[in-house]
């Protein structure tokens, strides 16, 4: 575990397989994250498949791709053991989307935190899982406020291409800017408790996958 204090767990792993995966996706990368797209006002100057406005959601649904499968099967149990870690089962969450994000030179990603379905007192209802698929130096690190004597501090989650890193995405969290002359390409899985996604799933189409099932 990279970071652990007070209920708050941040891990990191390395994909080995990261540089064939790259060379296999990245022009269906640059595509799918070319599309129209709703630009959240937290992606300052880059594009987040996740909110493209294809009606058949393919831009969270990356895992259908079978470049992925080897990724897939390799984060799974990682994934798992996370969540041993934070005592919750698999069956506690649903997978709500696999996408891309891409964040061209001087681009980055404003502070937020996941909650977007409704507030939760529990830390662990929303998890992130991001891929550093491409990551050029000087093209921005992670940082997650770390809640401190009732305020935060930021916390640097140094990442370079290939690294994988775990968090409780309801923390705040955002990116330094991408400083180098080359985009940057994350792949974001995110789980969130059934009780969450079952909130949401009233008011909208969102996608509800097992991990088992991926």
């Amino acid at each position: 575990m990279l970071y652990e204090n007070n209920n708050i767990k941040i891990d990191k792993i390395k994909y080995n397989n990261n540089k064939s995966l790259l060379n296999k996706v990245l022009p269906k990368i640059i595509d799918i994250t070319s599309r129209p797209n709703t630009n959240k006002n937290f992606i300052l100057g880059g594009s987040c498949s996740y909110f493209n406005e294809d009606l058949d959601q393919s831009g969270k649904k990356l895992f259908l791709w079978k470049e992925f499968r080897d990724y897939i099967d390799f984060i799974k149990p990682h994934i798992q053991n996370y969540l041993n870690e934070i005592n919750k089962s698999e069956d506690y969450y649903y997978v709500t989307g696999m996408w891309a994000n891409v964040y061209p030179p001087g681009t980055h990603v404003a502070k937020h935190k996941h909650n977007y379905f409704q507030e939760s007192s529990d830390l662990n209802d929303i998890l992130a899982i991001l891929l550093y698929l491409r990551k050029p130096n000087d093209s921005g690190n992670l940082i997650i406020d770390i809640p401190e004597n009732n305020s935060t501090v930021d916390y640097k989650v140094t990442m370079e291409e290939g690294d994988v890193v775990m968090f409780q995405s309801s923390l705040c969290h955002q990116t330094e800017i991408n400083k180098s002359c080359e985009s940057k390409f994350i792949i974001g899985i995110e789980l969130v408790s059934r009780f969450q996604s079952d909130k949401a799933q009233n008011n909208n189409s969102s996608i509800r996958e097992t991990l088992e099932g991926l």
